[in-house]
Parts: structure tokens; sequence; C-alpha cells
């Protein structure tokens, strides 16, 4: 690949883009998106195949938690054993607390036949106000069938009667299944000004590529346009905040101090 051909591909905030010497490189970003969900009331809902967490579901869910990521963007550049090695650890240190306090809140979900669990959501306290989606994850068998919502749904009740306000949940860039349930639920993104430059990179990459093309139509450069002056103005009240010394108020994971390896 030419470096010219290089610069005609399109920028994607996900991956890590270079070039050298003819050799185009993609590597993925490990970068962290932030969202929140206000926990106002929310209804109780109930399952006959949904229960709470008990500490004698670690083995299967640690196979569960393999099964839902070994082909994910998060470990995408990981060797299958690593996969199973990162999958061990990070159900052991949910159970071990070293993630922060494990929640009653947390739910399985049971296979009607098996009865093994087939998905959970794992829950932590994050602060007295503040709990966290520490975990989420589906057997692939069982995946797009409304499984997550359900499991995520029926913890909301308890998790207000416990007195959290608001519910805090991670996910990675790249991770475009699960960014895309945190919108559909409800979640909102936290500003961040890592994110907002990455954004507007992409949207000046697409600029970039149309004018090359001579192919918008002229409501798709409007369209463009509007969501540049967006991206635009977001990153320049993130960098004021920045500069003024409200570290906190720029960047997400400032304002959010917790534990992350790779995300689950």
């Amino acid at each position: 690949m030419t470096r010219d051909e290089f610069r005609l591909q399109p920028f994607d905030p996900a991956w890590k883009q270079s070039w050298k010497e003819g050799v185009a490189q993609f590597t993925p970003r490990p970068l962290l998106v932030y969202a929140t969900l206000p926990l106002t009331n929310p209804p109780f809902r109930d399952s006959d195949d949904v229960r709470i967490v008990r500490a004698s579901d670690q083995k299967e869910l640690t196979e569960c938690f393999h099964a839902a990521f070994a082909d994910s963007f998060e470990y995408c550049d990981y060797s299958p054993g690593k996969i199973r090695g990162e999958a061990k650890k990070n159900i052991a240190e949910y159970f071990g607390g070293q993630r922060g306090e494990p929640l009653d809140a947390s739910r399985v979900t049971l296979d009607r036949t098996s009865n093994r669990p087939t998905g959970a959501a794992l829950f932590t306290g994050f602060d007295a106000h503040v709990a966290k989606l520490e975990m989420l994850f589906v057997h692939p068998k069982r995946q797009r069938t409304g499984l997550a919502t359900r499991l995520v749904a029926g913890s909301l009740h308890s998790l207000a009667k416990a007195g959290y306000q608001t519910l805090l949940s991670t996910f990675m860039l790249g991770n475009q299944t699960s960014r895309r349930w945190h919108q559909r639920f409800g979640f909102n993104e936290e500003p961040d000004l890592q994110l907002a430059t990455l954004h507007l990179k992409r949207l000046h990459s697409m600029r970039f590529l149309q004018q090359h093309a001579s192919s918008a139509a002229p409501a798709e450069e409007a369209l463009l346009g509007t969501s540049i002056r967006h991206w635009e103005t977001e990153v320049t009240r993130l960098e004021s905040a920045l500069a003024q010394g409200r570290d906190t108020d720029a960047y997400a994971w400032m304002r959010f101090r917790i534990f992350s390896d790779r995300p689950a």
C-alpha cells in the first residue's frame, strides 16, 4: 500500500493506524467509554430463569465469560490460552472483591434444561451513590435474544432500593455491539476530551474522503458540517476545562477512578 492509498483509508477511532515502508498496520485502541444511567424509580421486574449470583457460580461463570468474549474486540489480539486466563482472572477478581464490593443485585440467567448459567450481570459498589455494572455477558448461543437487557433491567430496582442513584458502566470504544446496547438501554456517554478529539478526527476524515471522491450530495455535506461544528465546540469546551485545571471535567476516567484492565 502506498502512502497516498493509506491516506485514503477511513479513520476509525477504535483502531490505531500507522504506515511504514509500504505496510499499513491497524491495532486495537484500548480506550474505555464511560456511560451512566440515572436510577430514578425503576420498576420491579422478575423472571423465573433469573436469580441472584452465588459464590458457587464462579466456575461456570468463568466458562460463560470465556465463551462470550472469545471472539470479541476486547481480546481480538489475545491467544486462546490468554483469553481463558483473562476469563478466570476477571471472574475471580469479581468474587474476591478486588473490583469493588460485589452487590446482591448481581444476577445470572439459567438454561431451563441444564440449569447452568447462560449469562450474568455483575455489579459492584463504586461509592455510596454510584453502582457499577462491572461485567455483562451472555453465552453466544443466547446472544441477541434480549437476555442482557432482562438481566440488567431486573437488577435496577434492587440497586435503587439499596440507595444507589446512578449506574456506571464502561465498554471498549471498538465494541460497537456493546455501544449500541448501552444507547438502547438509556445510558448516556460521559464527556471526554480524548473521545471527542477522536470523533472530530473521524468526521474530518469523512469530509476529506468526500471531497476527494466529489460524491457527496449537498444535504450530506451540510449534515457532516453540522456534526463537525458540534464536536469542534465540544473539544474546545473540554480543552478549556483542562486549561483551567478542571481535569475531572475534561476526562471521564478521572471522574471515575476505578479498577480497569481489559473491560468486560
